[in-house]
């Protein structure tokens, strides 16, 4: 948060004007990286080094321009530029953009006796193939025939405690193709809860969940869609793989008062 007013004043004091502009790619060809350092800006991932370790396919190429001070462009310039960067991809349909290099010129000295620059970031915007699904996926609708929809409906638990973190979830799936669910988060003496509910969906091995309500909205938005492969599901067990993150991650049935499955 302070980081953010420091960007406003400074914007205010330096005079900074930048633009990006959109070049589109029509390119069906599909890539992959091996990794890379990757920090998320506003819901898209931005690689300033490597390359995703997943397939993605390129959308479009963005071009940023700031007219700024020296001073400004070495404390917040790629931050502000990143940021604007993220925003155009996100408008795109992008996932994630590749920071592809930076050049800068002196301009000469303002009326302030600061050096002015020109700097361009170039980036490439990119859209992840498994997306792709996700989408198809949504538009079929709910899929009451599939093969894992009877042993998904009902309640499942799952719980992850580390040296330093804490995290139980219990997550009910409905015929209806409705989820509700709650989970605590403990990390460093910080305590987060969550509760939400929304839609699910289910295409051959890929499971869509789509957030409606949102106790954290800030954290977990509304609209915010996550696709999992199921990897292994019987009437006590289910494991799937994220591909936010590319772990697995297994969850027990809750049985319900008396034994059995829950599935209410």
């Amino acid at each position: 948060m302070k980081k953010a007013i420091l960007a406003v004043v400074l914007l205010m004091l330096s005079g900074c004007a930048h633009y990006t502009s959109v070049s589109p790619v029509n390119d069906a060809a599909t890539y992959s990286g091996t990794g890379g350092t990757v920090d998320v800006v506003g819901g898209v991932d931005v690689y300033s080094y490597g390359e995703p370790a997943r397939k993605f396919k390129i959308i479009a190429v963005l071009n940023n321009h700031m007219l700024t001070s020296a001073t400004f462009n070495a404390i917040l310039g790629s931050t502000i530029v990143e940021s604007s960067m993220a925003s155009k991809a996100k408008e795109l349909g992008g996932d994630a953009i590749i920071l592809r290099g930076s050049s800068e010129s002196g301009l000469g000295v303002d009326q302030n006796g600061s050096m002015t620059t020109s700097a361009t970031r170039k980036a490439i915007v990119i859209k992840y193939v498994e997306n792709e699904a996700k989408v198809a996926e949504q538009a079929a609708g709910f899929d009451s025939n599939n093969k894992h929809v009877g042993l998904i409906v009902g309640g499942w638990e799952a719980t992850e405690d580390g040296p330093d973190t804490y995290f139980e979830a219990k997550t009910t799936y409905y015929p209806d193709g409705k989820f509700s669910g709650a989970a605590i988060m403990k990390k460093g003496g910080k305590k987060l809860i969550a509760v939400v509910s929304g839609e699910w969906r289910v295409s051959g091995d890929l499971m869509t969940e789509t957030i409606l309500s949102s106790s954290i909205p800030n954290i977990i938005p509304v609209g915010f869609t996550t696709t999992s492969e199921i990897v292994s599901i019987t009437d006590g067990e289910f494991t799937c793989k994220n591909y936010t993150d590319g772990k697995n991650k297994t969850y027990r049935r809750i049985a319900a008062k008396g034994g059995g499955r829950n599935d209410e």
